[in-house]
């Protein structure tokens, strides 16, 4: 492929996904491994109410609970800060939650990159069970994901 047919492909795919934001996602998990579609689930604030763009400060860390009710996610403004590996090589990279934006609300809809979920599930499985009762529990996929400060959420915050 020489760099025109690319450039014609990128825009393709990203003028299909202004028009319909499932084509990105589509074109993803037909690259074996590489996106895991789970549960549509809601991001809301506290309250309940849906998270929106502007309920989210610069600068700032936030912690939810994605595909399932016991595996935590973070949620960091990258466009800004950029992002680098201060300890490591890690064995593998992290996995990306995948945000789609409908109607000013915004859905985890899944994973792309590699799916550590099991190994997480067996690595604390007794912490698990303490925590939630039952690792089925603990496994139990979400709809809703509430968005809280992680300073709210640990008592020490590592600032990166």
């Amino acid at each position: 492929m020489d760099r025109r047919d690319f450039l014609k492909a990128c825009s393709t795919v990203a003028v299909a996904s202004m028009i319909d934001p499932s084509v990105f996602s589509n074109l993803l998990s037909a690259q074996e491994g590489m996106f895991k579609a789970y549960k549509k689930a809601l991001l809301v604030k506290e309250d309940g109410s849906p998270l929106r763009e502007e309920d989210l400060k610069l600068h700032n860390a936030y912690i939810f609970f994605y595909p399932y009710a016991s595996t935590p996610c973070y949620l960091i403004d990258l466009w800004q800060e950029g992002g680098k590996v201060v300890d490591g090589p890690p064995e593998v990279p992290l996995a990306s939650v995948v945000i789609q934006e409908e109607g000013g609300k915004f859905y985890a809809i899944g994973i792309l990159g590699v799916d550590q979920f099991n190994r997480f599930f067996e690595t604390y499985r007794r912490e698990l069970r303490e925590a939630y009762g039952s690792t089925a529990k603990a496994r139990e996929l979400v709809d809703r994901c509430v968005v809280v400060e992680v300073g709210k959420y640990v008592k020490q915050v590592i600032h990166c």
